[in-house]
């Protein structure tokens, strides 16, 4: 009668064996520096989307209004609360979207006149057509808005 062999033994060494080389190279890879692919700012970048998700979420909670009035050469916006009252002191900017003519993303503040209404020349070197980005803050609340502006 043959006796029967058995192979359990030697299965588990190997399979004992294999988690320990794969865990000591895991180890070995993790100690070599990381992958191009990583961004070492990585999470500055998601708490700077969250505080900026926060501010503009107040903004729309306050039942902040932004009225924007086009002429010839400016752009007047006037920030209102939900009472219809002025909001003043308020720091901000309009963004326009590249030209078509140089390709360049143009960044202008916003001047305050005052019983809040800002205030933005338009630049020279924009087509008929422009979009634009408006953003306005005051203490820990934001409000923006996109403008597709004709001319």
């Amino acid at each position: 009668m043959k006796e029967k062999t058995n192979f359990w033994p030697a299965a588990l060494c190997i399979l004992g064996f294999s988690f320990i080389a794969i865990t000591g190279w895991s180890i070995y890879r993790a100690t070599q520096g990381v992958s191009s692919i990583t961004d070492p700012r990585y999470y500055s970048h998601g708490l700077k989307y969250n505080r900026t998700s926060v501010e503009t979420a107040a903004g729309q909670a306050m039942g902040w209004t932004l009225t924007p009035l086009l002429s010839a050469d400016s752009i007047e916006l006037t920030l209102t609360d939900k009472h219809g009252l002025a909001i003043t002191g308020c720091s901000g900017s309009v963004t326009f979207a590249p030209s078509p003519a140089d390709g360049v993303t143009t960044t202008i503040s916003l001047e305050d006149l005052g019983l809040g209404v800002y205030k933005v020349l338009l630049p020279s070197n924009t087509g008929k057509n422009m979009a634009a980005t408006i953003t306005l803050s005051k203490d820990q609340t934001t409000i923006q808005r996109n403008l597709l502006i004709n001319r």
